[in-house]
């Protein structure tokens, strides 16, 4: 059995589609910002439409700046209501 990747993660991101099967995580690091964030996500996201980053149980998105990145779960939406899933 291959051993849990995820311990020790503090951040966590889902597709709103399904929010209890994580599409990733990391282990913050005390420079790891906001923008860091949306940089690993274009990365490793493919969507045909854009997306908005909620920290799971607020109602703001979260914008790429230097704001350290807050441990927790994220949960990523389509910006529109017509939006496609997430890959």
């Amino acid at each position: 059995m291959a051993p849990n990747r995820s311990l020790g993660r503090d951040v966590h991101f889902y597709d709103i589609s399904h929010p209890h099967k994580p599409l990733g995580g990391l282990l913050l690091t005390p420079s790891f910002t906001e923008r860091t964030f949306f940089v690993a996500l274009e990365i490793l996201i493919i969507s045909d439409s854009p997306y908005e980053v909620y920290l799971r149980g607020t109602e703001m998105p979260l914008s790429p700046t230097e704001e350290p990145l807050q441990p927790g779960e994220y949960d990523i939406k389509p910006a529109s209501p017509h939006g496609n899933r997430l890959h």
